[in-house]
């Protein structure tokens, strides 16, 4: 299974008895319950067509995506800041293109952030330069605001650094994450007859360069998810195997290298993170007379921003199973309670960082924990050596895996 024994603990602290004396008022007497005043929300973009083309797809049967290339016109105007790539034009159906059903799976997010945290303030919203994590971030919007009043202005801000990227141009962690990836693949059995058996599926049109784990599992979640049959050579078991072992092939290469990796591949998500932390708890006024609604941040990204993250919290697998693909619209939450505490949160379950116990944390040791794998775009080129050149192949998310 996907969770390994947490010790979860709820979203508010668990009421104190307080005894009640002589002068004291009813309200001095109630326990306070932590309350959530900000949180910063990390997700991944919806469903969308798949970016790996099979071998067999030319013996398959000719299927098309229901992909979207702007927000309907039912979901709130925003402003989109700052973007490129993100509203370039492609032709229905392209590959990565997110489909009707991501659309719907970023407004059911939107959707759950608001039965949890009500009403938010006018959020802050960023996404990668990409059309369907910019789209996802709309559809978020779209359900949070669905059948409410939406603020007179809503922005996205398309963030185009590497930020919510793995940075896999950077050369001493692209030869990090292929070593890993290289000896994962030569000593893990599992891996091994995985290999064996998508041969055995794909018969004659076998292609080692395009049958990896990673592109079985891209094709086949994205027709699962769209209601489209499997290719010829593949059917729901061998999705499943591949989904579960392309995870442990990428998480095997990120852990590979420790914490230098980890830094690299983590640290300008991180220290983006504690930026907005820092940012929530300086705006917060703890002298306010009635709670404000809760300030929202939230970050569109890919399933590889959740990867890092995850594994520079537990590159072991100890909470988060190794086998587990991050989903569309799968989210890490990070909430500040006006207490002092924060808790981290993968799809709403607790996780533990820094030594802690799952559940609520001194905000303090969260931050520290954040700067310490924290790295700045200075430290990033100074460790990288100066090579971030589009030369550079990347890893564990690249065709010639």
């Amino acid at each position: 299974g996907m969770w390994r024994s947490l010790r979860g603990r709820a979203r508010h602290a668990p009421l104190a008895l307080v005894p009640f004396s002589a002068g004291m008022t009813t309200a001095e007497a109630e326990p306070k319950i932590p309350r959530v005043f900000a949180a910063v929300v990390i997700f991944r973009h919806g469903a969308r067509a798949p970016v790996f083309r099979l071998p067999d797809a030319d013996h398959s049967p000719a299927v098309q995506y229901d992909t979207i290339g702007s927000a309907p016109p039912h979901s709130p105007p925003a402003h989109i800041l700052d973007a490129n790539y993100a509203l370039h034009a492609a032709a229905p159906g392209s590959k990565g293109l997110l489909t009707s059903v991501g659309w719907a799976q970023g407004e059911a997010l939107g959707r759950r952030l608001y039965a949890h945290y009500g009403r938010p303030a006018p959020p802050r919203v960023r996404s990668t330069d990409v059309p369907r994590t910019l789209l996802t971030a709309q559809a978020v919007l779209s359900g949070l605001y669905a059948g409410r009043q939406p603020p007179p202005e809503l922005t996205i801000e398309v963030d185009r650094t590497q930020n919510m990227m793995v940075p896999t141009t950077c050369e001493p962690l692209v030869e990090s994450l292929n070593e890993g990836r290289r000896l994962h693949r030569a000593s893990d059995g599992s891996a091994r007859r995985a290999a064996t058996l998508a041969a055995e599926a794909f018969g004659a049109h076998y292609d080692p360069k395009y049958c990896s784990m990673i592109a079985i599992h891209d094709d086949g979640v994205a027709r699962r998810f769209a209601g489209l049959p499997p290719s010829e050579c593949v059917d729901v078991g061998l999705t499943d195997m591949a989904t579960a072992e392309a995870a442990r092939e990428v998480r095997a290469a990120l852990a590979h290298g420790g914490a230098a990796a980890a830094r690299l591949s983590a640290g300008r998500l991180c220290a983006y993170v504690a930026e907005h932390v820092r940012e929530l708890l300086a705006e917060r006024d703890p002298g306010c007379e009635h709670p404000p609604d809760v300030r929202l941040v939230l970050l569109s990204g890919h399933d590889t921003t959740l990867f890092t993250f995850l594994n520079a919290i537990d590159s072991e697998g100890a909470q988060v199973s190794l086998s587990h693909w991050p989903p569309y619209a799968s989210s890490v939450v990070i909430e500040l309670f006006d207490d002092g505490t924060a808790q981290l949160l993968y799809q709403w379950q607790p996780l533990s960082v820094a030594g802690e116990e799952a559940g609520a944390l001194p905000v303090g040791t969260l931050l520290s924990w954040l700067d310490k794998l924290s790295i700045s775009a200075d430290e990033f080129d100074e460790a990288s050596g100066g090579s971030h050149g589009a030369g550079v192949e990347g890893a564990v998310f690249r065709w010639s895996d």
